[in-house]
């Protein structure tokens, strides 16, 4: 069953992250594909596994 990223705890649009209590992100796609990320999501998990 598909479900969507909010219902996944994933959506990393600012509505949502201001809900988690977290800052906006921004549009980071072209970070994200600077560093070799395919998107956003891929990035920020990346970021937080580094912490």
């Amino acid at each position: 069953n598909w479900h969507c990223p909010p219902c996944r705890g994933i959506c990393n649009c600012s509505f949502c992250r201001k809900k988690q209590g977290k800052s906006c992100t921004g549009i980071m796609i072209h970070m994200a594909r600077f560093h070799g990320f395919d998107s956003v999501k891929d990035y920020l998990q990346s970021l937080a596994k580094r912490k």
